[in-house]
């Protein structure tokens, strides 16, 4: 891949596609879909930009614990150039929709103070999950459930603390400093509990029982969640998007997914 676009990873930007969850929930698909493409763009583009700051500010310790990254390889040896990439990239996202902005002081706080503290750095990685989630309910006007942004939160901090155990099983000093496992096993429980409950309480509104399916949904998501962190190796193995390659996991959200799109559309067209 060409070192600039590298730097951009775009294959991140999957996680932007939050923002189109309250368009289809919403049943709105036809009226507002072209506005919140373009602040999905808006997203992507910060979010890269949020990507190359970060890779600017921890270059030198990028070279020790993530040797891939172009800066830290050297396949860019200019940090000028790709700061004024990171800043058209900004500049475009603010022209597309301002909004967007928040991502990326966001990024900035994690970058420059948040990822030094423990427990701070996963509250500011999770709390950018949601964010995309009112963005796009911002954007078509309607009022956030509680409960999707509460679910998007707490999944978004077990994503983190599967980061951070990936890393210290790698040996990344800093990281290996500031946790423990004990320490990121307590973390884990503490907010995949809240996320399981939660998941619970939001299947069990939608479907309209509190029996079966939301039961069985949220316990074999909980179940796939906690195998998966428990087969945590390294940090190649703990990263995001890598979750999605376990079968357990994945078969169990594409059905809630499945019921929670299913249940809210037809709530909101009948």
């Amino acid at each position: 891949m060409n070192p600039y676009l590298d730097i951009m990873r775009p294959k991140h930007w999957v996680k932007n596609l939050l923002v189109f969850v309250p368009l289809i929930l919403s049943g709105l698909i036809s009226v507002n879909f072209l506005s919140l493409f373009l602040v999905f763009l808006s997203v992507c583009f910060v979010s890269s930009a949020g990507y190359i700051l970060n890779d600017i500010y921890n270059v030198e310790e990028d070279k020790r614990n993530h040797k891939t990254r172009p800066l830290a390889t050297g396949a860019i040896n200019n940090k000028q150039t790709v700061a004024f990439l990171a800043f058209g990239l900004l500049f475009t996202s603010m022209i597309l929709s301002p909004i967007v902005s928040v991502l990326f002081i966001l990024d900035f706080f994690y970058t420059i103070i948040a990822r030094k503290y423990k427990y701070i750095d996963i509250i500011t990685i999770a709390v950018k999950y949601p964010i995309r989630l009112l963005i796009g309910y911002i954007i078509i006007g309607i009022a956030p459930n509680i409960f999707l942004l509460s679910i998007t939160f707490c999944f978004a901090g077990v994503l983190a603390v599967m980061k951070r155990k990936g890393e210290y099983l790698s040996g990344m000093v800093k990281k290996k400093k500031d946790y423990t496992i004990e320490n990121l096993d307590k973390i884990f429980t503490a907010v995949g509990l809240v996320y399981v409950t939660t998941l619970y309480i939001f299947i069990a509104e939608i479907t309209q029982t509190w029996i079966f399916i939301p039961w069985t949904l949220s316990i074999t998501n909980a179940i796939a969640i906690t195998r998966y962190y428990s087969d945590i190796k390294d940090y190649r193995d703990s990263k995001s998007l890598a979750i999605l390659k376990d079968k357990w996991f994945f078969a169990s959200s594409l059905i809630i997914i499945g019921v929670i799109i299913c249940m809210t559309y037809a709530y909101v067209t009948w």
